[in-house]
């Protein structure tokens, strides 16, 4: 019984050496990538087309902005800002115009946050079989462009749009750390 409780014991202790290595080796980690405020995307839709799937386009939107708000996170490209201290000056910001030409005001709310960067980004449909997304990272203390992307895509399906956000955020991933 006591050679198992010392196995168990030095187990234990194995584990939470472990564990300290990670959050001090994670805690290093991030502190070296800058944080960004991950706005929420918007869309202009010039094709013409009846408006008939306004929930669907609603629901891709979300579904894509929290997408590049995991990944970038857990790829280490960036550590992510919570926007949501901010969700009614967002709110407040978006009715007036899109987040991604409204005269710097998303700079204003990365700064509410005190994220280093700031992505701004709007899906466009051109019609049912094009669409483009253009995305932009911002650095909040310069207000220019470090990374900024943007993608046609085929299709306006959840499909298409969740390829093309996959491909943006795998073309991050493939910049160097200082073009970001």
């Amino acid at each position: 019984m006591g050679q198992s409780t010392g196995r168990a014991s030095r187990r234990s202790l194995t584990i939470w050496i472990f564990a300290a290595v990670l959050v001090s080796t994670m805690s290093g980690w991030t502190a070296n990538v800058p944080t960004v405020l991950v706005l929420p995307l918007e869309m202009v839709d010039t094709s013409g087309e009846p408006a008939t799937d306004l929930k669907e386009h609603e629901d891709r939107l979300a579904a894509s902005t929290r997408y590049l708000s995991l990944h970038l996170g857990s790829h280490g490209l960036y550590s992510i800002v919570d926007p949501t201290p901010i969700d009614a000056e967002i709110d407040k910001a978006r009715a007036m115009q899109p987040l991604d030409n409204c005269n710097g005001c998303e700079l204003d709310l990365a700064r509410l946050v005190h994220a280093d960067r700031v992505l701004i980004g709007e899906f466009h449909k051109v019609s049912t079989l094009i669409g483009s997304l253009r995305i932009s990272i911002v650095d909040v203390a310069t207000g220019q462009s470090v990374f900024r992307r943007e993608l046609g895509f085929r299709g306006d399906t959840d499909e298409a749009w969740q390829h093309a956000v996959r491909f943006f955020v795998r073309d991050l991933e493939e910049t160097p750390a200082e073009q970001r």
